[in-house]
């Protein structure tokens, strides 16, 4: 006799242990303050004349709202975004450093608001 009953619990309890990873991820804001300084710097140079100063938005997407971190899990996903699609005149001209220091910077642009 089959017993489907002991199949479902372990699934539940799977669901809701990848559940909690998953709304873990990206939560918290890096802390690397030498990383986040050097990221504005690029960010400055590379990002802010299409996302606006600061991530308010322009010709391109507003970043410090929320919607990155909603966006992407986490900011290493982030880096790889920018590191292969940014910036929009010459994508993938970041080096890996730029782009970790550039995500740290703009991961931390949302302050929870």
């Amino acid at each position: 006799m089959r017993q489907p009953h002991r199949l479902i619990v372990p699934s539940v309890l799977a669901m809701a242990a990848l559940a909690a990873t998953v709304a873990s991820c990206g939560a918290p804001a890096p802390s690397n303050t030498q990383a986040i300084a050097a990221g504005a710097k690029i960010f400055a140079a590379k990002c802010q004349k299409c996302h606006g100063a600061g991530g308010v938005g322009g010709k391109c997407p507003t970043l410090n709202n929320g919607n990155v971190q909603k966006s992407f899990s986490s900011v290493g996903a982030l880096q790889g975004f920018i590191k292969g699609q940014m910036p929009l005149d010459n994508p993938g001209s970041l080096t890996n450093t730029q782009a970790s220091e550039d995500a740290q910077y703009v991961w931390s642009l949302y302050k929870g608001k």
